[in-house]
């Protein structure tokens, strides 16, 4: 029985789609910690709900706040939870040691 691959409407199977689409994570900024913290104030979650809402052990949340930098898979998992967020990406976007920008 051979296994059965998924197309998608284009012609490309589900598999090499997604090899696609991964990427390098980029060289994080030396303040991302801080910019989580943003993050957590911004959307009033914690960094560990953020980890477990993602799928992911809470203790990941704990490791990021205190500076150990998320792994591909984690920050795209930081970025999903950015985009539900009014405001969330310009937050990890947005050089930390500027004050946060006011709309007038």
């Amino acid at each position: 029985m051979t296994p059965t691959v998924m197309t998608l409407s284009n012609g490309v199977n589900r598999e090499a789609r997604e090899r696609h689409l991964r990427f390098p994570a980029p060289s994080l900024p030396q303040d991302f910690s801080v910019r989580l913290g943003r993050l957590e104030d911004r959307s009033g979650v914690s960094l560990e709900e953020i980890a477990l809402s993602s799928g992911l052990p809470a203790r990941l949340g704990r490791l990021w706040r205190v500076g150990r930098p998320p792994s591909e898979d984690e920050l795209r998992a930081i970025v999903g939870f950015a985009c539900e967020v009014p405001g969330g990406i310009a937050v990890l976007l947005l050089d930390a040691s500027q004050p946060w920008p006011v709309r007038e």
